[in-house]
């Protein structure tokens, strides 16, 4: 029957849904790695933090992400992004004052975003 049949493709789709979401979480472990070590490339870092942090919900691994891109790349936006996380408390122990501090370096590097919290 024509349920059956999209029924069938539905379910199918929905496999390699996932089998792509897990050789995605496979790559983005292996960038981490370099990442935690301050030899991945920044941009590519920041984004495996983002994933990290809005994809996967883990918040004390995207922050030791953006803490090694931040201040062994002085790289801004990860500079910002692990200063929200101390606004928040998330992954982290809440500090205003660490976050202005990251906030101002975020901006100091050109990532102007962090110039508006400072």
């Amino acid at each position: 029957s024509k349920t059956e049949e999209k029924s069938s493709k539905v379910s199918g789709a929905i496999q390699q849904l996932n089998r792509v979401d897990d050789d995605y979480d496979t790559k983005m472990v292996g960038f981490e790695v370099g990442c935690q070590e301050g030899t991945g490339e920044p941009s590519a870092c920041h984004h495996v933090g983002e994933y990290f942090s809005v994809v996967k919900e883990d918040y004390e691994r995207s922050g030791k992400i953006y803490s090694v891109n931040c201040n062994t790349k002085n790289y801004g936006p990860s500079c910002f992004n692990l200063g929200r996380l101390y606004v928040a408390g998330k992954g982290v122990t809440q500090s205003d004052e660490i976050a202005e501090e990251l906030f101002g370096k975020s901006c100091d590097s050109g990532h102007l975003q962090g110039c508006y919290h400072k």
